[in-house]
Order: structure tokens, then C-alpha cells, then sequence
């Protein structure tokens, strides 16, 4: 059987009138002006199957996403979804994320999940889920192997609260932090760097309240005093 391949543009996400789209790679995006395309595959005869490259497509063009980091969440998405049928509403938003927080993985960059979670409008409370509903036997796709680390959050954390300029040194205190207690490595990492930028404001002597770093961060005011009471008494 043969099957011939060809390509249209949807009108919706065409950038440029100029580009005629003759380069296209497998997912379905044009190599020479980067817009993504429609392929369509007409197989024996009449017959045509219209095949998007992928739901995440339309998430992707919306939100300020790098090309590689682009292509291989499109990637791991189709990997995915080979398996199933592809669902919508949440379970779909589940499945971008699961790829696009991967992919960034992939290419070791360490991100927030509530802030990948905030781009695809996924709700917070459902990123644990969303992490752990493939399996790599379900699959075929071995996600990367990642321990996240209070580290990995405080340069994001500090960007969100307006303290650029502290980044340097809550790191090195961050560091010493954790040194001294060890029992912190198996904590959640995101209350642990909000409480740690908590205690380094009281230590330090610049102004920024707990209720400002709550609701700059989205953790509770509650778990971030108990973590920091805890860093204190080690």
C-alpha cells in the first residue's frame, strides 16, 4: 500500500502569506518559517484520514515556548497518546503538561510543575496526577530521571517576589541550609525554598512579609511558618 502525504496550512496560526510550507518535518511544523500545519494523508483512493500533528499544538502557539523545547513536548505527546484514544477537557490538559514538564526535563531545565501547570491551565492539585497517570510499560516513553531540590525553585521564587537582586545570596544560604539538615532532601521542595527565602528575609533585614511570599508563591502561609520553625530548631 501506498500512502501519500501532503500538507495545508490552518489559516488561524499562518504567520506569513510568503512561505509556500514545501519543507515540513514529521510533526508537522514548516522548517522554513516555523508555523505548524495540518497533514493530511490520503490513503487508498478515496479514502482521507485528516491527521493534526497534535492537540498540544494549539496550547504550544499560545504561550512563550522555544522551538526545541517545542518539538520534543510534541513528541512525547504523540509517544503517549499512541496508546489510547486521545481525551479531552482535564485528562487532555493532564497529558500536555505530562509532555511539555518532560520536555523541559529532556533538556535539563528544571521547572516549577505549578508554573508549566499555570501555562496550560492545568489546576495545581491535579500535577501530582498528571505526573504519575503513564506508565512507561502503558507507554513506550521512559520519562527522565529527576530529584528536584529547594535549589532548583528559589531563582523562580525570587524572580515572583521582586528580589532579583538577592538570588546570589539566598543560594549560598539555601546551600548552607541544606547542609546542615540533611532530613530537608526528602521535604517538597517548594515549601522548603519559600520557607528557606522566609528565614533568609529575617536573617538578613530586607522587608517582605510571610503573607507576600504566600501569595506570591501559592503556598500556604501555615506549612511555610512550619517549615521555616523547623529549619530553625535544626
Amino acid at each position: 500500500m501506498r500512502r501519500k502525504i501532503t500538507f495545508t496550512v490552518r489559516p488561524e496560526i499562518e504567520q506569513e502569506k510568503t512561505c509556500s510550507h514545501i519543507n515540513i518535518f514529521e510533526n508537522g511544523s514548516c522548517a522554513d518559517c516555523g508555523c505548524y500545519t495540518e497533514r493530511v494523508s490520503r490513503v487508498m483512493g478515496n479514502r482521507i484520514v485528516k491527521q493534526r500533528p497534535s492537540a498540544i499544538v494549539d496550547i504550544l502557539n499560545l504561550i512563550d515556548v522555544n522551538d526545541d523545547i517545542k518539538n520534543r513536548a510534541i513528541d512525547i505527546f504523540n509517544i503517549i497518546l499512541g496508546s489510547g484514544p486521545r481525551r479531552r477537557n482535564k485528562n487532555k490538559s493532564m497529558q500536555v503538561f505530562y509532555s511539555l514538564f518532560n520536555a523541559y526535563l529532556e533538556n535539563d531545565q528544571y521547572v516549577d510543575p505549578v508554573y508549566v501547570a499555570d501555562l496550560v491551565k492545568l489546576a495545581p492539585s491535579d500535577i501530582q496526577k498528571a505526573l504519575t497517570m503513564f506508565s512507561e510499560a502503558q507507554t513506550g516513553y521512559r520519562p527522565p530521571k529527576f530529584v528536584a531540590s529547594p535549589l532548583n525553585f528559589i531563582p523562580d521564587f525570587c524572580n515572583k517576589l521582586g528580589l532579583h537582586d538577592h538570588i546570589e545570596n539566598i543560594i549560598i544560604y539555601a546551600k548552607d541550609v541544606i547542609e546542615k539538615n540533611e532530613s530537608l532532601k526528602n521535604e517538597l521542595p517548594r515549601p522548603i525554598a519559600a520557607s528557606i527565602i522566609f528565614n533568609y528575609s529575617k536573617v538578613s533585614g530586607f522587608s517582605i512579609q510571610l503573607n507576600e511570599i504566600s501569595k506570591g508563591l501559592g503556598i500556604c502561609e501555615s506549612t511555610i511558618r512550619q517549615k521555616s520553625n523547623r529549619i530553625n530548631k535544626k
